[in-house]
């Protein structure tokens, strides 16, 4: 009895690239739980956070922000959202890791590439990476 191998063969023409979202493994990936201030909106997976200096709790950094969530903290382990409005959420943060800028979520006020890969520079467990600039 012999064994056939059958390969499927298709007309795609487009590399396979995969998801990443480590882009090294230096700093390792640490994260704890975290207060996402009023998750009644869904907050996305890998969404970029910054903390509120006054209540300690976690919302999407915005740049044009003042009230300290302006500065990039962390990124969202999971999605969070609540039905219950100005509800809070308990969820997992990355606050050390090597990032690719590409699969994460970020708001608005991070228009360009320079910008993300410039938004942890101050905090030095968290690398940025962009992977289509590497060769």
């Amino acid at each position: 009895m012999s064994n056939t191998i059958h390969i499927a063969q298709g007309d795609l023409t487009e590399a396979y690239v995969p998801f990443t979202l480590v882009g090294g493994d230096v700093p390792a990936l640490a994260s704890k739980s975290e207060t996402i201030l009023d998750a009644n909106a869904a907050v996305l997976q890998y969404t970029v956070l910054g903390r509120i200096s006054a209540s300690g709790k976690l919302q999407i950094c915005d740049l044009a922000a003042e009230d300290g969530s302006e500065v990039p903290v962390g990124v969202l382990a999971y999605a969070v959202g609540s039905a219950a409005a100005n509800a809070d959420a308990v969820a997992p943060v990355y606050f050390s890791g090597n990032f690719n800028i590409d699969a994460l979520v970020w708001h608005a006020s991070f228009s360009t590439d320079a910008l993300k890969l410039a938004a942890f520079n101050d905090n030095k467990t968290i690398v940025m990476t962009n992977p289509r600039y590497s060769t």
